[in-house]
């Protein structure tokens, strides 16, 4: 962004921090989970994605049925964590996940220049956007490693749109708070447009 003359303010917000950092732990259990033993949110099992696994003994069935269950309670919890998230007002906050299994930094940073979704991140045209970054490594054996990186940031919207969401939401609270309001409104969109004389 520097080379392109825009400025970068880096966001240091701890709660944030402590959020991505969950996420990333979150996605790298998920990459633990087995593929072939993958239970929907209904504990139902899914098709295998080729042939059918040799792990198949009652004891590792369970377990995964176990392991995915838990993923399932874990992932609504994030979700609905998400409205939680620190964001700026007036602004969107945006950001991409890229797993790399090295820990050499050319290696990274080759990953990360060459992603196209990073690559939207780096152009953005605005200096009044706030970036923020987390990583997170995982050692695994054989001195390998599983390295997560979390690059975003926090777009200001522009004025129309502030504006736009702005009239939306006091119409959601009129048409709550009076009932005759909100029957009026469902009417005005049931009736088809006038043509114009």
């Amino acid at each position: 962004r520097m080379r392109q003359g825009h400025d970068s303010i880096f966001e240091e917000d701890e709660t944030l921090q402590q959020t991505l950092e969950q996420y990333l732990a979150f996605l790298e259990s998920e990459c633990g989970m087995d593929s072939d033993w993958v239970y929907d949110r209904n504990g139902m099992l899914q098709k295998p994605w080729g042939a059918p696994s040799p792990f198949n003994s009652r004891g590792f069935v369970e377990s995964c049925q176990k392991s995915w269950a838990n993923y399932w309670v874990s992932k609504q919890q994030m979700d609905e964590a998400k409205i939680y998230l620190p964001v700026k007002e007036n602004h969107v906050l945006s950001g991409v996940p890229l797993h790399i299994s090295s820990c050499d930094l050319k290696e990274i940073r080759k990953h990360l220049l060459s992603s196209k979704s990073l690559m939207e991140y780096f152009n953005i045209e605005i200096d009044d956007a706030y970036f923020f970054t987390c990583v997170k490594v995982f050692p695994m054996p054989s001195l390998i490693a599983s390295v997560w990186v979390f690059l975003g940031a926090e777009i200001p919207l522009p004025d129309e749109k502030v504006e736009q969401l702005a009239a939306e939401q006091m119409n959601q609270f009129l048409a709550a708070s009076d009932p005759t309001l909100q029957a009026q409104q469902m009417q005005m969109q049931q009736r088809p447009p006038r043509d114009s004389e």
